[in-house]
């Protein structure tokens, strides 16, 4: 294995972290299950490949967020998935975006956009400028 610099490991641990926090409350079961089960198109590596890409996704979309407005209620960030919308309007941190954004995709995806992802028809939002 070759190694990191030091901005790389930071990205590639901030990356895990939010694979990690997506992959909770049956998230992963449930895009393995739509991919393996009733797509029959892939199995464990292209789900964990797909919720991969999700983080990227979301590490993208919230980078630039202020999460200690967010936090005090001084920035508003409504929820984007159905599942978190029963818990309040807006999102409160960091943590909860990345579940809600996962939870959000994974209500939303499609087999196409699997097939995008998955057979490089899309860029990758972390390798934009």
């Amino acid at each position: 294995m070759r190694k990191l610099k030091k901005k790389h490991l930071d990205v590639a641990l901030d990356l895990g972290m939010v694979v990690a926090l997506m992959s909770q409350e049956g998230r992963i079961d449930k895009l393995y299950n739509m991919i393996n089960e009733e797509w029959g198109i892939g199995g464990i590596v292209d789900t964990s490949y797909t919720i991969a890409w999700f983080a990227t996704e979301a590490m993208d979309k919230y980078k630039d967020v202020d999460w200690e407005q967010v936090v005090i209620g001084n920035l508003d960030l409504p929820h984007l998935s159905e599942h978190f919308k029963q818990y309040g309007e807006n999102i409160c941190c960091w943590d909860v975006a990345m579940e809600d954004y996962a939870q959000w995709r994974i209500e939303n995806f499609t087999q196409e956009q699997w097939g995008e992802i998955n057979y490089s028809r899309v860029d990758n939002p972390m390798l934009k400028k």
